[in-house]
């Protein structure tokens, strides 16, 4: 399943996405590259259990530059949560110029195989650098 053609897919707020840690970076070998190092949680607020499939990262940067950034698992797996369960995961995305916008959708399907997309998460960037 792919976030192409999104809008066909029904934006369903069943997850509470929350980023409990992140940390911005300066990126070693660039004058005003970035990395985000970050920890996403979430959490199943719906009624059903949920598979997520996959995840979409747009990423802006303060230099103007957007990437899109899909792929078919959720960092390596494709996590069933049932009702109240919580999936944490990690990681770190690179900037060619400091980080002006980072949104996640996630997409997958109910226990009855019924499509859904997230809303964005957008990512909370007024954080100290180091």
């Amino acid at each position: 399943m792919s976030t192409e053609g999104a809008w066909r897919l029904p934006v369903r707020d069943v997850l509470d996405m929350t980023v409990p840690a992140l940390v911005r970076l300066p990126m070693p070998g660039t004058r005003c590259g970035e990395r985000l190092r970050f920890r996403v949680n979430l959490c199943n607020i719906g009624p059903v259990s949920l598979c997520l499939r996959g995840r979409k990262w747009t990423l802006h940067a303060a230099d103007g530059s957007v990437r899109v950034v899909e792929a078919a698992q959720v960092f390596n797996c494709r996590p069933v949560l049932e009702r109240s369960a919580v999936f944490s995961f990690g990681g770190e995305l690179t900037f060619p110029a400091p980080a002006e916008r980072v949104e996640l959708r996630l997409f997958g399907e109910d226990q009855v195989h019924s499509p859904f997309i997230t809303p964005p998460l957008v990512f909370p960037l007024k954080v100290r650098r180091r």
